[in-house]
């Protein structure tokens, strides 16, 4: 094998390794972009567990002060998610028809 002929597989060496090189500044530029929109969601979802945990209780103070008992009505919503008899799930734009 002549000097040509090494220098050639070498540089052939170098430019893979510029491309894996240039790879994995995009892998690294798009997981940094992805921990960004999953902290944003992360906030987004805690927002909004928080806005309806305040819902359901203000749902509750008004339940109470209409004279229903909160935990019946849970109970009732409970037993209507199960799937009916046949085994099949309820929808109810099904029976809007």
């Amino acid at each position: 094998m002549g000097l040509g002929s090494t220098a050639k597989k070498l540089q052939q060496v170098v430019d893979v390794a510029d491309d894996l090189y240039a790879k994995i500044n995009d892998l690294k530029s798009d997981l940094a972009a992805m921990r960004d929109t999953i902290e944003e969601t992360n906030s987004r979802v805690k927002s909004v567990e928080e806005e309806l945990a305040d819902q359901r209780e203000l749902l509750k103070e008004i339940a109470v002060a209409e004279g229903i008992e909160v935990e019946q009505v849970d109970t009732e919503q409970t037993d209507s998610q199960l799937p009916n008899s046949e085994g099949t799930d309820s929808d109810p734009a099904d029976n809007a028809q």
